[in-house]
């Protein structure tokens, strides 16, 4: 990786761009880098709105991306803020080709582009903004796990559909530039970003103390268990009380959350 202050740059960019320069596609491809480049920066100038550390901006053979160095917000409304702003500003750069599309003469290919760029960001799929929108709103519907799995399954089904499709399209549209470079990007951060971390489940413990007891969510679990998996069920808008069973079911007494979230944090 070539190094620009808080650019990174990685050496196979610069064969994509060498590669398609001598293919005499250089335009796209410099548009897509700069609508995906802009893309990223509103997510950066988001971040450091709502208080998130930045790390740098990578430019990929297949995309850009924005690592920030924490991702834990204290509420909702942050992280689809966070997520909204690179598809919203795909949308203004689309609307914007149009509205000047006398004095560009590719407006209406950087229409399309970032129409698409837009619209594949906002798909449910992880780790695509859309993804990580309904992943945070379903954590705080059914808890870190079970988001965790509906995500995992609809991340599963919608990568097969847009494999077959790009597919599909690579050879019915003549081998089209433009549809080869949106499906490389799509491929490409489908299965190369990953966290390291659980977010959702750190902000629980970090968090936890800041919960209203107006909403209280009793669940029960053996007294045995692993406080950690008990936390990985807790809600964010319900305090939760746990009821602990032995192995034929009789209860062995309560925990509050804080209890169970001070224990975790003690070991």
């Amino acid at each position: 990786m070539l190094k620009l202050g808080k650019l990174y740059i990685h050496f196979l960019t610069f064969a994509l761009f060498i590669t398609f320069f001598l293919n005499g596609h250089m335009s796209e491809l410099c548009m897509a880098y700069f609508s995906m480049l802009l893309h990223e920066i509103a997510h950066l100038v988001s971040a450091c709105a709502i208080g998130l550390r930045v790390s740098h901006i990578s430019l990929y053979p297949f995309g850009v991306n924005l690592k920030l160095k924490n991702k834990i917000t204290a509420r909702a409304s942050e992280d689809i803020i966070l997520y909204l702003s690179g598809p919203a500003v795909n949308l203004l750069l689309a609307l914007a080709s149009i509205g000047f599309k006398e004095y560009l003469p590719d407006a209406v290919y950087m229409y399309r582009l970032n129409i698409i760029l837009c619209s594949m960001n906002l798909l449910p799929v992880l780790p695509l903004d859309g993804g990580c929108i309904l992943k945070r709103i379903f954590s705080g519907i059914v808890g870190i796990r079970r988001a965790h799995v509906i995500l995992k399954s609809i991340s599963a089904v919608l990568a097969a559909v847009m494999t077959l499709s790009g597919i599909y399209a690579i050879i019915h549209t003549g081998y089209n530039y433009s549809v080869i470079i949106i499906a490389v990007f799509m491929i490409g951060n489908l299965f190369t970003q990953r966290e390291k971390y659980n977010t959702e489940y750190i902000r629980e413990l970090m968090f936890y103390k800041n919960k209203p007891l107006k909403r209280v969510r009793v669940t029960a679990a053996y007294d045995d268990c692993d406080y950690r998996d008990i936390a990985k069920n807790f809600l964010p808008a319900y305090y939760s009380l746990v009821c602990t069973v032995d192995k034929e079911g009789k209860i062995k007494g309560f925990k509050t959350e804080q209890e169970i979230v001070q224990n975790i944090l003690n070991s």
